[in-house]
């Protein structure tokens, strides 16, 4: 993805990056044809998954020190503890960073329809989790985690339905 190798950057480590999907970069991984692969998706990652249990891969995270200085030049992302047992032989909690989903449109979608979109997302968690845990964290309040992405006025009316403002320099 576009923000392994900033992160890396950040922390002074100079990588050859090549882009790929998920399987296939855990399947160059098992063939010896890459060192390391970072994938952004919500955890668990499948491939990370069928990775830990067909070979013997060493995950890894971040220091304090390091995750402090990619918070800092990253606000965007959040700290993310992975938990111990998260997949197989990860018996260790390990640190990492994360991004909050977005639905992104253009400016000139009408506000209605993408009120609806939101409320419908936002409305119906239990069937979000069913296709992905991972949205366990899709919820109203977790909107005002995102301090950098101007919300469409549909979305702004839905939470404000929901008592939840929008500050105002993120109000699109």
């Amino acid at each position: 993805g576009t923000y392994w190798p900033r992160f890396l950057e950040s922390l002074g480590v100079s990588a050859t990056v090549s882009n790929s999907g998920a399987a296939d970069a855990a399947g160059q991984l098992k063939d010896g044809l890459v060192d390391a692969f970072a994938f952004a998706a919500g955890v668990p990652i499948s491939a990370f998954s069928q990775l830990a249990a067909e070979a013997d891969v060493v995950m890894f995270g971040f220091t304090d020190a390091e995750l402090a200085t990619i918070l800092e030049k990253h606000p965007e992302v959040a700290p993310l503890d992975i938990p111990s047992g998260t997949y197989a032989g990860h018996d260790y909690d390990q640190k990492s960073v994360a991004m909050w989903n977005f639905a992104v449109a253009n400016q000139s979608m009408p506000e209605s329809l993408a009120y609806e979109i939101v409320k419908l997302v936002m409305e119906n968690h239990d069937r979000m989790m069913q296709i992905h845990s991972s949205a366990s964290e899709t919820l109203p309040e977790n909107a005002l985690n995102n301090s950098f992405l101007p919300f469409h006025p549909g979305a702004v009316r839905y939470y404000k339905e929901k008592g939840i403002a929008i500050p105002d320099e993120l109000k699109g």
